[in-house]
């Protein structure tokens, strides 16, 4: 795993010495390498655990123009087929990994990159150009991304202890309020967007997060939604082979797709029925 954090500032410039606290704080989450990418009102800062182009793809990673900055957690499992696009459209690639792939899948498509992608991740990506902070969460919420604000600005980060490094975000529980307490005891977990920590919200499964330089006021959207059933046609009284045969494959094409590495592979099993 590896981990992100970062700031947008609506008002003084981020301070780099606060930026790397924050990172530090989250170290055990990536042995391999450290980044930072600072840009006035935004502050970038990752963690790096290598599995895909080890030597290469250290982080923040950017566009041809540097004009995207990206820093990223998890793994993009259809990334040789959305670089080969790119590339056909005149993409220019400085890395092998596939985190250099989100860069240049947003300078094409703007806003709607997450929709591309196949994999486990959460990402922050500066567009210098529009002033525009862009965090994004994948379908299922496999990555983690929290993040609190207020009329300064937008702080996130892969661990709500990575947020409360930052003297602006408050430590105070939200299990003081009745209704929190109730979802904890009814569920065992509070549900998110909330947490456990009052004014620190979890970007929810599927979602993206625009924080825009000028409007302190992050808004948040769903960029995929799981799909009716109906929407598969699938038939109750049809050949219970046939969905036997299309669960099988969809669960060797999953494997396959998570196969790809650049580091030794293993297999964990849990000898339950999960």
């Amino acid at each position: 795993m590896c981990g992100i954090c970062g700031i947008a500032s609506a008002g003084q410039p981020v301070e780099q010495a606060l930026l790397q606290q924050m990172n530090q704080t989250m170290v055990h989450r990536g042995p391999d390498g450290a980044g930072v990418h600072l840009a006035d009102a935004v502050g970038l800062a990752m963690r790096r655990l290598s599995i895909i182009d080890v030597v290469g793809s250290d982080q923040p990673l950017y566009n041809e123009d540097q004009r995207i900055a990206l820093v990223f957690n998890g793994e993009i499992y259809n990334f040789r087929e959305l670089r080969h696009n790119l590339q056909q459209q005149g993409h220019v690639f400085r890395t092998d990994g596939d985190g250099e792939t989100i860069a240049h899948l947003y300078e094409q498509y703007g806003m709607d990159a997450p929709k591309y992608l196949r994999g486990q991740f959460a990402f922050a990506l500066w567009d210098s150009a529009e002033k525009r902070l862009l965090l994004a969460r994948d379908r299922f919420g496999q990555k983690p991304l929290y993040y609190y604000h207020d009329a300064e600005g937008l702080i996130f980060a892969s661990e709500i202890k990575v947020l409360l490094a930052h003297p602006r975000v408050p430590r105070e529980s939200a299990l003081n309020d009745p209704q929190m307490l109730a979802l904890y005891l009814g569920y065992g977990y509070i549900p998110a967007p909330q947490t456990a920590f009052r004014g620190i919200s979890a970007l929810l499964p599927g979602h993206r997060l625009i924080w825009q330089e000028g409007n302190p006021e992050p808004h948040t959207e769903p960029y995929w939604e799981l799909p009716e059933i109906s929407a598969h046609n699938l038939d109750a009284s049809g050949d219970i082979r046939r969905y036997v045969e299309m669960v099988r494959e969809g669960l060797r094409e999953a494997t396959e797709l998570r196969m790809i590495a650049d580091v030794p592979l293993g297999a964990f099993l849990s000898g339950g029925l999960d």
